[in-house]
């Protein structure tokens, strides 16, 4: 097996036009083959040195769920949002339509009474694991709230309550993959606020990246420098 550069966790096995991707993380593992033979001398191998369970087609691994159809996969987080909603006393919520309210304008408050500072970045972390792995959507709602981690007032708490609220509603979305040949090779798609950030005139920067027509990367980051117009701040 080839260790990737991009990820010290996937590795590559390649004989000819016969392949297989192994992902590993902690005592969980995935492979992907176009080749069973491929697949069964490495789960042998396997077992015979660490003793494993097949576990067969793939249909759920770290809280995410796989499902198939025809030529697309979709994975989604139903479960894991249900656990995230009742440990933080948010399951019998009201579902809201959009992540944010439109026109909320978030800053440090520094007037504002202090939020449970222990709750605010247990919610954070868990709502942050679903953004990573299937929910774009959140990209953007979370990276501004992350940023008051460190001193949260009930205005950060009673935004991220609307978030949560939000991805009850939601809970039923997908990341979809798909075979599709017309939207072959790689496409970006960015764009950028212009000091949008009222604490400190920064602008923020969000991008999705494509594949085959398949989203594969995405992020939302608050820019690192102070730009001095629009055109700067999309450069």
């Amino acid at each position: 097996f080839i260790r990737l550069a991009s990820d010290p966790c996937v590795y590559k096995k390649q004989v000819g036009d016969k392949i297989l991707i192994v992902g590993v993380y902690v005592d969980d593992c995935i492979a992907l083959t176009n080749c069973k033979a491929l697949s069964n001398a490495f789960f042998a191998a396997a077992d015979g040195t660490f003793g494993i369970k097949n576990e067969g087609e793939l249909s759920w691994v770290l809280g995410l769920k796989i499902e198939r159809n025809d030529d697309r996969i979709a994975v989604s987080q139903a479960a894991y949002i249900e656990q995230l909603l009742t440990r933080h006393n948010m399951d019998q919520c009201r579902p809201a339509s959009v992540p944010l309210p439109s026109g909320m304008i978030i800053t440090n408050d520094p007037d504002g009474k202090a939020a449970d500072p222990e709750e605010y970045r247990s919610m954070i972390g868990g709502m942050m694991y679903l953004m990573t792995n299937t929910r774009p959507d959140l990209a953007y709602p979370l990276s501004t709230l992350a940023l008051y981690m460190n001193s949260p007032k009930d205005s950060h708490m009673t935004a991220l309550n609307h978030l949560f609220r939000y991805v009850k509603g939601t809970s039923h979305h997908s990341l979809i993959f798909s075979n599709d040949g017309n939207a072959l090779g790689l496409t970006c798609y960015v764009d950028a606020s212009f000091a949008s950030c009222r604490d400190t005139r920064r602008s923020v920067s969000g991008y999705l990246y494509f594949l085959n027509g398949n989203l594969i990367s995405w992020a939302s980051k608050r820019q690192t420098l102070v730009a001095l117009s629009t055109a700067e701040s999309e450069y």
